[in-house]
């Protein structure tokens, strides 16, 4: 190192977690101290982490939230409420969003009305004239209302949505395959709740898309890993193959962590997003994004609960 370079060493910011309530933090700890699930904090984030996290928020205009708990599955979806609100108030974007072994989701929130501003201001290349969107909360859009669902609707949205329905319930996210059942029900208890019906919204789920995205929520082994990230690439460039296609949730016995072919295509959406959200020229993603090669969904969905 060049020692006529002074380099600081700065604490890291506080844990999302820390804009929860407390009731939170203890469940959490109970649920950890139980040895399932993952480890428990020694330390419990308090008000003063809060308020530095706000004060943090605070200094920037937009926020990158991804990744975050086992090996990247994601920081749990309350805390993706928490700090969406907390963005909220304080008029600061939010990009938040995990990739999953084959799948990848991606929420944006640009402002609302009535919450510190009149939505999000941007103009089309080569215009002048200034136009706005409106922006759902994190919360909001997953807990909009069932009518818009249709075989339009991407099946990952059903599943985040039962997943924040498990979490609700439970206190803590689905991690592992034990957890497959309940969230099971939970999405056969949004199917049946949809106006098209419980047959016409579980024939849009593909198999083993809701299975692997709940016991990817749990940490890898690098086996898993290594050999998920071959089949990942031929598969997100081309497709997956029959036998591929036909085989039972079961075989997949542990999580895959992050796959790069995925992460990558997410990661370019995100990246430009970003840019065309700080220039505001052109309108960014609203709402959700979504992409998994279980669905073979291209490039990916973007979709809008308002």
């Amino acid at each position: 190192m060049n020692p006529l370079m002074a380099v600081a060493v700065e604490p890291g910011p506080p844990h999302a977690a820390a804009l929860l309530p407390a009731h939170h933090h203890n469940q959490q700890q109970q649920q950890q101290g139980q040895g399932q699930h993952g480890h428990a904090h020694h330390q419990g984030p308090g008000e003063s982490g809060a308020e530095a996290l706000r004060a943090l928020l605070g200094r920037y205009d937009l926020v990158v939230a991804v990744g975050g708990g086992p090996a990247g599955a994601g920081l749990p979806l309350e805390q993706v409420a928490a700090l969406d609100g907390a963005a909220r108030r304080l008029g600061v974007g939010l990009f938040a969003g995990a990739g999953r072994g084959p799948s990848a989701w991606v929420f944006v929130d640009l402002g609302g009305e009535g919450e510190g501003g009149a939505g999000y201001s941007y103009t089309l290349k080569g215009e002048t004239e200034r136009r706005s969107l409106t922006y759902a909360s994190f919360g909001a859009a997953l807990g909009a209302g069932l009518g818009g669902i249709d075989k339009r609707t991407h099946p990952l949205y059903l599943v985040l949505r039962a997943c924040w329905q498990f979490e609700q319930e439970l206190g803590r996210p689905p991690a592992g395959a034990a957890d497959v059942p309940a969230v099971r029900a939970a999405f056969d208890a949004i199917a049946a709740a949809a106006p098209a019906g419980a047959a016409a919204v579980t024939a849009l789920l593909p198999v083993d898309l809701l299975e692997s995205f709940v016991i990817d929520g749990a940490a890898p082994s690098a086996a898993a890993a290594d050999g998920a990230a071959a089949a990942a690439a031929s598969a997100a460039a081309g497709g997956l193959s029959a036998a591929a296609e036909e085989s039972p949730a079961e075989e997949q016995e542990e999580p895959q962590g992050e796959l790069a072919p995925v992460c990558a295509v997410v990661g370019g959406v995100v990246a430009n997003n970003v840019l065309r959200a700080l220039s505001a020229v052109n309108a960014p993603l609203r709402n959700f994004f979504f992409y998994s090669y279980l669905v073979r969904d291209g490039l990916g969905v973007e979709e809008c609960f308002v």
